[in-house]
């Protein structure tokens, strides 16, 4: 057992920084490494330009959400240098607490071999539900800049009701728009029901689409096919949320015509400071629970 005083921020977006600023105002002793392109941090964060500058004497390492693209080096947007994922495992302390968002298999099983603590934070269900709060209003927000009017009174249709399909459906509803969920499970349609919400038949989905003028999906899988993209209505937005591969055929929707944004990252683009406070929870909650 040790007390945590010194964290390590690595890379990422400005969440990373808010997060850093959030951490040192809590007393902790915080190094910053990967924001080397004029973004600063508050006074009481310390820019770092080393990994082993940042990494040799922490007690807990934080890596991004996303911690890499490549499981190579660590996602730093805001840094013009480098940053090598295996540099930092191989300087940080392995008894010490590393932390890092959707992280690569082959990382964590390298991790296990050489008993170094690493846990992934985004698998955490509180990060991921409140996470889909922002990633709501950031969605609604596209579709009030992109849509020639108003969410109230809209035909709006959640495809999926997992986390995000229900806070995202909720929030719709609640700004008074005619909300509509396509789901595949029967508790699914019970739940979307008790919620005053109207429920379809997700494998139904090219039969209804074009009553919709704003579509939003949340399922990782090609439910909007060339058979689908067919459907669309002519001025129907489709907002894709879906995490990589997308629900969408880009490049026949590109061919159709058929209007789509496609939308990741949306807590980190419109609302950082509050996704920030999230990752900032989860990170204090899991400290807590490792009894450090």
């Amino acid at each position: 057992m040790f007390k945590i005083e010194n964290i390590a921020v690595i890379g990422g977006d400005i969440r990373q920084l808010y997060l850093a600023e959030r951490l040192a105002a809590d007393g902790y002793k915080v190094g910053l490494l990967g924001f080397d392109n004029g973004i600063l941090p508050g006074e009481e964060v310390s820019l770092t330009d080393s990994v082993s500058g940042a990494v040799k004497q922490a007690d807990c390492v934080i890596l991004p959400l996303i911690t890499t693209n490549d499981s190579l080096t660590v996602l730093s947007p805001f840094s013009d240098k480098t940053i090598a994922l295996d540099e930092v495992m191989e300087t940080a302390d392995p008894s010490r607490l590393i932390l890092g968002g959707m992280l690569p298999p082959d990382l964590v099983i390298k991790a296990g071999n050489k008993h170094q603590k690493l846990i992934d934070y985004y698998e955490r269900e509180e990060l991921v539900i409140l996470n889909a709060i922002p990633t709501a209003e950031g969605a609604i927000a596209i579709a009030m800049t992109e849509n020639d009017f108003t969410v109230f009174g809209s035909r709006c249709l959640v495809c999926g009701y997992g986390r995000l399909g229900k806070i995202l459906a909720s929030t719709l509803k609640c700004m008074g728009a005619d909300v509509t969920v396509a789901a595949r499970k029967y508790s699914d349609f019970a739940w979307i029901k008790a919620a005053g919400i109207k429920p379809r038949q997700i494998k139904r989905l090219a039969e209804y689409v074009h009553e919709f003028d704003t579509v939003y999906n949340t399922v990782p899988a090609k439910l909007f096919n060339g058979q689908t993209l067919c459907k669309v209505g002519k001025d129907t937005l489709i907002i894709d949320l879906a995490s990589r591969p997308g629900g969408l055929d880009f490049e026949k929707a590109r061919g159709l015509g058929v209007k789509f944004r496609r939308a990741l990252s949306l807590p980190g683009k419109t609302a950082p400071r509050s996704a920030a406070g999230i990752i900032y929870d989860t990170v204090i909650n899991i400290i807590e629970e490792e009894s450090l």
